[in-house]
């Protein structure tokens, strides 16, 4: 009899399924593999932007938490010796954070008590604001703290529902029984404090991952223009994912502030450096709108691991495709703009990424010179190495990620 997997997803899409290397472990034919998806009880009411599903995988949706756990309670897996047969692999969440939602506090409560086999993935891949922030004195936090609650408070309480969440996971300790993770900066951390409460796999970042099988392949002929891509956030003038925290989501950036400015800096960059600049589009964009606002530029949907590496540089805000430019040792043009400094968060993001590889964010709403820009075109080899060790692969035996999976997997 065939494991059964069972993934618990928001909502999946080609994307997810093949970044995480879901359609090879599927491919493999060892496993019976059934998705959950769980958007309409987890985040109800959001209209995060997917693209098109996956085919040939069995896919339920659920609307309520209560309808989800029914199923699970009376189909066959719900037996002891059936459970031991079944696998859950947990896409929505990390191991120490379950977001804002109750629902999915009583999911992973629920997977506790009935003492499913869970599976979480810890790959941040990028350096986040928990870095400074032991460096932030009491006086700056209480400032952030009452500015967010006079200012933002949907989301403030958004954020506090959070926090509180996350202290319940800690106290009930509901971490799954099998974490991967990612690069070196946690590993001691995470082995040492979780040695016996789950087990501890390394792996490597999914954008690693996805280079060490791009490598395999057969050689790709070198194209003959010069270029640079930007890395193309998800699109401005739709709902942004602040709406799991605030249900408004209102978009921040604007046509006069964000768009014209930015393609201005494009003109700039493209006559600076003589070469053209193209854009690769964010997974969860809408693509017309994406070659509407950067028009006359080609926009690339689904190509953005081959267009870096052969790309003159990569321009971004903060996306996690920056990490295919640490990998290929391709300097970043961090940038930032009026509208992203009034987002404490995002401007503080910006400002650390950039600050770990030792450049400074560029903000397109200013005069820059030339002299100025050109100096932001370089990397600092040592930055981009420690990079790359802390947060994308520290493995000595670099083996894609579902053939460390598949090999725990087949373990049990």
């Amino acid at each position: 009899m065939k494991k059964k997997i069972i993934i618990l997803s928001l909502q999946i899409d080609q994307q997810k399924w093949e970044m995480s290397e879901l359609d090879k472990i599927h491919e493999s034919k060892k496993f019976d593999i059934e998705i959950h998806e769980c958007k309409n009880f987890i985040y109800p009411n959001s209209s995060l932007n997917y693209g098109t599903r996956p085919k040939k995988v069995k896919i339920l949706k659920f609307k309520k938490f209560e309808i989800w756990k029914k199923y699970m309670k009376t189909s066959k897996l719900f037996s002891e010796q059936n459970k031991k047969d079944i696998i859950i692999i947990d896409v929505i969440s990390s191991y120490n954070n379950l977001g804002p939602s109750l629902n999915n506090l009583f999911l992973n409560l629920f997977l506790k008590k009935e003492n499913f086999y869970t599976i979480k993935f810890e790959s941040p891949g990028l350096p986040d604001n928990s870095i400074k922030s032991s460096q932030f004195s009491i006086i700056s936090k209480l400032k952030k703290f009452i500015l967010r609650l006079v200012f933002s408070p949907t989301y403030f309480f958004g954020i506090l529902r959070m926090f509180i969440i996350n202290k319940l996971l800690i106290i009930l300790r509901l971490y799954p029984s099998h974490l991967f993770f990612s690069g070196n900066l946690n590993k001691t951390y995470l082995k040492k404090k979780f040695k016996n409460i789950m087990k501890i796999s390394e792996y490597s970042s999914w954008e690693y991952s996805k280079y060490l099988m791009f490598k395999k392949k057969k050689k790709i002929n070198k194209t003959k223009s010069k270029y640079a891509v930007f890395l193309a956030d998800r699109d401005f003038i739709i709902k942004t994912e602040n709406q799991i925290f605030d249900k408004k989501g209102d978009p921040y950036l604007t046509i006069n502030h964000w768009q014209k400015p930015l393609n201005d800096f494009f003109s700039k960059l493209e006559k600076i450096f003589r070469l053209k600049i193209i854009i690769a589009a964010h997974p969860k964009t809408i693509l017309m709108n994406d070659k509407k606002h950067y028009y006359p530029r080609k926009v690339f949907p689904n190509r953005t691991l081959r267009l870096i590496s052969q790309a003159e540089f990569a321009i971004t805000t903060h996306s996690t495709s920056l990490c295919y430019a640490i990998i290929f040792k391709k300097p970043i043009f961090f940038i930032n703009s009026k509208e992203i400094e009034k987002q404490n968060n995002l401007n503080e993001h910006i400002k650390i990424l950039s600050d770990y590889l030792n450049t400074k964010p560029v903000n397109i709403n200013k005069e820059q010179k030339k002299e100025e820009i050109v100096k932001l075109n370089r990397v600092n080899k040592t930055r981009f190495k420690k990079f790359e060790y802390q947060f994308l692969s520290s493995l000595d035996n670099k083996k894609v990620n579902y053939k460390i999976i598949l090999n725990e997997i087949n373990k049990l």
